[in-house]
């Protein structure tokens, strides 16, 4: 009897590749999503201590409080901006684990599907093996009863 072979071996191996590479990409986009809260926790600190600094000044002139409020401003338009991005990223990691969850069924169908097809091609190959050895000993037996005693 040949030897087992999955006709459908290079689809598993490239529906294995793609579920990693799906798998890669949300880690991506996990790192990016961290990156960009930590972004903005740098950027609420930095609000934070400019707002602290103006209240901490004794005397403050108007072109100082102009450039604090242009400088505030600026950092909260960041703020609005990373916060956009964030919530978008956070949408693409919705679509990108859809996106592994099906890539890794459509690798464990082929998995199962030649799982199902080696224990067919063991139950075959127990099969042929039993009847080889039920005509060898048939054999022996003809040829032991044919000898005179």
């Amino acid at each position: 009897m040949k030897k087992f072979e999955f006709r459908l071996q290079s689809t598993m191996d490239w529906r294995e590749r793609r579920a990693e590479q799906e798998k890669t990409e949300l880690e991506r986009l996990h790192s990016e999503q961290t990156r960009l809260r930590q972004s903005r926790e740098s950027l609420q600190g930095e609000l934070h201590t400019l707002s602290h600094q103006a209240h901490q000044q004794a005397v403050t002139t108007s072109e100082a409080l102009h450039q604090m409020a242009m400088f505030s401003q600026s950092l909260h338009n960041l703020d609005l901006r990373l916060h956009s991005e964030e919530k978008h990223c956070g949408l693409q990691i919705v679509k990108q684990r859809e996106k592994c969850v099906e890539a890794d069924r459509n690798h464990k169908l082929l998995i199962h599907l030649r799982e199902n097809r080696r224990q067919e091609w063991l139950t075959e190959f127990d099969r042929e093996q039993e009847q080889n050895a039920t005509e060898s000993w048939n054999a022996r037996r003809s040829r032991e009863a044919r000898r005179p005693r």
